[in-house]
């Protein structure tokens, strides 16, 4: 398959809902639901675009290469990105939709995640592309297609999620940090793994927060031998709890954190292993 040419774009709330159904057909392809899963699920992600601290990012692709090139089939209603939702990566100007003000931003660049020391066994990723040899930018133009979504929001009490991981934790003494995000869902269009939309998408949701930690939630892998395991460890996550189990939910979850460092110092002392 051809480089498919892609666009790591920032979306405020309203940007998220316009691209929801999108979103969602990604998610159901990538975890291999059927497709009903996607009116059961869209209106739990519609609230969670209302939640404190809500921040999403998605990759675009040129909707003829995500056709033609990487076999993703078409959109019946000829959906495509909306570039003013939000923040493209890498954009000239660096602006944010019209919901994100610059007060909004500025948090952030007080705060970079760095990865820790990789093991002598860990793959090495590829290197990445120069400016040279890098695909071209999408035109202004070109429709598009959604082909990977990750979002998020202000992890605190009250939440189904946060209160049983923060339950299991007290039960298992570990301390969870005081002020975290949740990564709700990371999800890539299968047709495109292998190409680090995955590693470019988590990147810029790590760049949305403001918290100085980010907790998840995947299931276990014997091994830890799949995409997502290799693609959370190499971003510096590291585990809270291990073979956790949610309640109506048969799979054992690992629970994972990876702290964000203010002015570049690393701060991976004192996680739970």
């Amino acid at each position: 398959m051809d480089a498919v040419r892609i666009r790591i774009a920032e979306l405020d709330p309203a940007g998220f809902r316009n691209e929801a159904r999108a979103a969602l057909d990604v998610y159901v392809a990538a975890m291999g639901y059927s497709p009903r899963v996607t009116w059961q699920r869209s209106p739990i992600w519609h609230e969670h675009s209302t939640w404190a601290g809500f921040t999403a990012v998605a990759a675009f692709a040129p909707a003829t290469e995500a056709e033609e090139e990487a076999h993703i089939a078409p959109l019946g209603s000829g959906r495509r990105g909306s570039r003013s939702s939000g923040k493209a990566e890498g954009s000239a100007d660096g602006s944010a939709g019209s919901s994100r003000s610059a007060g909004r931003h500025s948090p952030r660049r007080a705060f970079r995640w760095a990865l820790p020391r990789r093991a002598e066994t860990e793959p090495t990723p590829a290197p990445a592309e120069s400016a040279a040899t890098a695909a071209p930018a999408i035109d202004a133009d070109e429709p598009e297609r959604l082909v990977g979504i990750g979002y998020g929001y202000r992890a605190v009490p009250g939440q189904w999620w946060y209160d049983r991981v923060a339950a299991g934790a007290a039960t298992a003494h570990v301390e969870l940090p005081g002020l975290a995000a949740e990564l709700t869902e990371l999800h890539v269009h299968p047709n495109l793994h292998g190409n680090g939309i995955g590693t470019r998408l988590l990147s810029a949701f790590l760049d949305t927060r403001t918290e100085p930690s980010v907790l998840l939630s995947t299931p276990e892998v014997d091994g830890e031998a799949n995409n997502a395991w290799r693609l959370y460890r190499r971003m510096g996550f590291q585990d809270v709890l291990r073979d956790f189990l949610f309640e109506g939910d048969p799979r054992r979850f690992g629970v994972l954190r990876a702290d964000l460092h203010a002015n570049g110092d690393t701060a991976t002392e004192g996680l739970a292993g």
